[in-house]
């Protein structure tokens, strides 16, 4: 279709386009600041040159279904236009939509548009070409490469963050065992610091079984108590006899060597 569109359509659709786009920033997260700063002139009309192809195209295929309609007295039935009202409302979900008369003249157009094509698809003989487009090599393969990098930063991040989960845990696990540990590296230090007579104060401090209690009433029962603390100290290892040479049981075969 042979048409001359005019710029004032080029530019209003533009600016419709640049607005929801703007929208669509501040819906994901954009802050106001960032989004004023790219709303200038400058970029409007670097936009405007990028949609214009595709706004041109879009007016050119509105123009021709418009006609064929009107050749081949296609109407949009009523109800299908408030049933899309309808649906376009809830999904707004009390959203201002503007101006209704606006929006039920798109939806219209909407549905022109494919009961024309429908009807395209089964009374229509086309032949399909296909346009080789120039296609910008190098811009698919920055996109690519951006995609990779990108996936390959969110898989290292999340794997970053696994790999302080499981310490976090082993060392939650490991650190009763580890106040356990120090707890008795700790009592035996204090243990081996203390002094002979306090280990023989807590020795005779500590409880004895039944067994015990036969045996030491036996070993010391008969004994004074100076006695009684004399063989204690010997048994514990504390005090070191020296052998009596008038004693029957006194090795003397190593004399000569000591007397030497």
């Amino acid at each position: 279709m042979d048409v001359d569109v005019p710029d004032t359509l080029v530019t209003n659709q533009s600016r419709e386009k640049y607005a929801q786009m703007m929208a669509e920033f501040r819906t994901g997260g954009m802050e106001d600041e960032e989004i004023k700063k790219l709303i200038t002139p400058e970029n409007f009309i670097k936009y405007k040159d990028i949609q214009k192809p595709d706004i041109v195209d879009d007016f050119k295929t509105s123009m021709a279904t418009d006609e064929i309609a009107r050749l081949e007295n296609i109407e949009v039935p009523s109800y299908q236009i408030d049933e899309q009202m309808e649906a376009v409302k809830k999904e707004a979900n009390g959203e201002d939509l503007g101006d209704e008369n606006m929006l039920r003249g798109k939806i219209e157009s909407t549905i022109m548009r494919r009961l024309v094509f429908d009807f395209l698809a089964e009374h229509a003989e086309m032949d399909v070409t296909f346009e080789d487009d120039s296609f910008d090599d190098d811009l698919m393969e920055k996109l690519s490469r951006e995609s990779l990098e990108r996936e390959e930063k969110e898989a290292a991040e999340a794997a970053a963050a696994e790999d302080v989960q499981g310490k976090e845990a082993s060392l939650a696990a490991e650190a009763p065992a580890q106040e356990e540990e120090s707890l008795h590296t700790e009592a035996a230090s204090k243990e081996e610091d203390k002094p002979a007579e306090a280990k023989l104060e807590e020795a005779a401090e500590q409880p004895a079984s039944p067994e015990d209690e036969e045996v030491t009433s036996e070993r010391y029962g008969e004994m004074d108590p100076e006695e009684r603390a004399y063989h204690i100290l010997v048994d514990l290892g504390m005090v070191n006899l020296t052998p009596d040479p008038d004693s029957p049981d006194y090795d003397d075969s190593q004399d000569d060597e000591i007397a030497s």
